[in-house]
């Protein structure tokens, strides 16, 4: 499919034609396959009884990451512990159908005086974490079988952002007490919510890769909180952000038919600058695959510098070989026939390895990064006013 159509499937609209399994790979590589295969129903690929697992598997997965969640909250109630979920459920719940946001981790966010408290906590619930390894805003921690926790106790960089604070001040101003399953939780206002969906997608764009979802999450939440995204440009123009933002409501509008009566403020259409930004939400970014080990790998190279972070057998192999239930959902074959799923291993392996646009456009684990790719990079941020460097080495990151 060409960039286009990846859009279409995010504007919900149904697409008709061929597609390949290349393209299966590049939705489920950017955790949206469960929001975009309804709208495959026309094509050659799709799959009337993978449709249906597709389905159920993500409404059991969101159910048991929800009480997973819930189980958290609960305990921090029961201690006084003040928080806000962010991200994650709270996006969800703006979805047409809420399981088909696949979340990667649970983000919780908490005062930093607080902290040991709510860290008892989550041990007594069985997680763990190791302290040596956190961020300037969060420590991450990890139980089997469950999503990692994000337990934030900052937002922005503070060395970075000169809003860091006030952003971080204003999600405890008020909170929005919301339901999902008959479950309740405390999120913070809309509008200082939506200022930090922004900023994470800022974040990561610094960092190398921003990916479509980030995108849908922008739209969805924005429309069902009624959030006033022309009145929102100026705060983000003074911080220096003015075209990014920009940048991201354009895309939101005419790609994925966000609706917004006064225009004026976005990029033209047919802005080369916002055409880059476009393609690099699809080529860039990059989520990778689900499973705990390469949950785990992802968590813990964000925290090691340059000369530090390898490529370790283990992640290797387990984004090269996925799991039998992951190659039988994206390969048909398979699925049918369970005695074929040694050759769709090997079907993949051949794929990654002698189809260059795979490598490239489905964002695997394992991907080098060559001179094109930083050349791209830096034209992008320098098309948003994000650095004014030639060298790699000078480009913001978080």
């Amino acid at each position: 499919m060409d960039n286009n159509m990846y859009y279409k499937l995010l504007a919900e609209e149904n697409i008709t034609g061929q597609i390949s399994e290349d393209d299966i790979e590049l939705l489920w590589h950017h955790n949206l396959l469960a929001y975009a295969y309804p709208y495959l129903v026309n094509t050659t690929y799709y799959d009337a009884e993978m449709a249906i697992e597709i389905r159920m598997k993500s409404q059991l997965n969101f159910l048991k990451d929800l009480n997973d969640l819930y189980q958290i909250i609960e305990a921090f109630n029961a201690k006084q512990i003040e928080y806000r979920v962010i991200k994650g459920f709270v996006v969800a719940a703006t979805y047409p159908r809420p399981y088909s946001r696949v979340m990667g981790d649970n983000d919780i966010l908490i005062k930093k005086q607080t902290f040991n408290q709510a860290k008892e906590i989550l041990e007594e619930l069985g997680y763990s974490c190791d302290l040596d390894i956190h961020t300037y805003k969060d420590v991450t921690f990890l139980k089997d079988q469950c999503l990692p926790i994000e337990l934030h106790y900052g937002l922005l960089n503070p060395d970075r952002e000169s809003n860091a604070q006030s952003l971080f001040d204003s999600m405890w101003v008020g909170q929005v007490d919301l339901a999902i399953e008959d479950m309740n939780f405390s999120a913070p206002l809309p509008k200082e919510h939506f200022r930090y969906l922004v900023f994470h997608m800022l974040k990561h764009m610094k960092s190398g890769g921003i990916g479509l979802r980030y995108l849908v999450d922008l739209k969805n939440f924005s429309e069902a909180n009624n959030i006033d995204v022309v009145g929102e440009y100026d705060y983000f123009d003074k911080l220096g952000y003015g075209k990014l933002y920009r940048g991201f409501i354009s895309l939101c509008v005419y790609k994925l038919n966000m609706e917004l009566k006064d225009k004026e403020c976005l990029i033209s259409i047919d802005d080369p600058d916002l055409e880059l930004l476009g393609t690099a939400m699809i080529v860039n970014g990059l989520f990778g695959t689900t499973d705990d080990e390469s949950k785990v790998n992802h968590h813990l190279s964000r925290y090691m510098t340059d000369g530090e972070r390898t490529y370790n057998g283990h992640l290797i192999m387990s984004a090269l070989f996925p799991k039998a239930q992951q190659l039988s959902s994206r390969f048909s074959y398979a699925k049918q026939r369970n005695w074929l799923l040694p050759a769709a291993w090997i079907h993949r392996l051949l794929r990654i390895i002698f189809i260059k646009e795979l490598r490239e456009n489905a964002g695997i684990m394992i991907r080098l990064k060559d001179d094109s790719t930083m050349r791209d990079r830096i034209k992008l941020m320098k098309a948003f006013e994000l650095t004014d460097s030639e060298d790699e080495h000078d480009l913001p990151i978080d």
